[in-house]
């Protein structure tokens, strides 16, 4: 085998472009944020390391992954949890393990689903078994239905609402 190096230009008519990843510096700056900008919760009791009365999900909780809408439907349902049981003088006995769920879209008509949890262990096996009947990890125009059509709807009725 050779090995051969060589510059090649390519045209591209797009170019997506991701800012920094952050908390907002009203909470990552606060006395819950961290230095670097996060609010710091044990990854799965998603408590504060130090306030034991401050929780934090979604967006602005320094886990390792889960800075998607399915991530904080799983995480709402814990924090909940373990405030109702931290109340009440029990244990924290709730744990987020990390799923996270984001739609890919990989061509017009054509997403993919990625589903996985901290071992980064795609959906379908065992307690991290896909959402739906289907493998999530295949590109398919059923998800690009999800995607564009049904994730609003969910959101907004079901997991704002507290029903999802």
């Amino acid at each position: 085998m050779i090995t051969k190096h060589e510059r090649v230009e390519v045209k591209y008519d797009f170019m997506h472009i991701t800012p920094p990843m952050k908390a907002p510096d009203v909470v990552g700056k606060s006395a819950v944020g961290s230095a670097k900008g996060w609010v710091p919760v044990n990854k799965e009791t998603l408590q504060h390391v130090k306030y034991k009365n401050v929780w934090s999900l979604g967006d602005v909780a320094a886990v390792p992954m889960g800075k998607t809408g399915g991530s904080a439907r799983k995480q709402y349902k814990v924090v909940v949890d373990n405030i109702i049981a931290s109340m009440q003088g029990k244990s924290l006995a709730s744990k987020y393990d990390g799923y996270t769920v984001c739609p890919l879209i990989t061509n017009i008509g054509t997403v993919m689903l990625a589903e996985f949890n901290w071992a980064s262990k795609p959906a379908g096996s065992g307690k991290n078994a896909a959402s739906f009947p289907l493998d999530p990890t295949q590109e398919r125009w059923i998800w690009w239905l999800l995607k564009v059509y049904a994730l609003k709807p969910m959101t907004i009725h079901g997991m704002l609402s507290g029903r999802a």
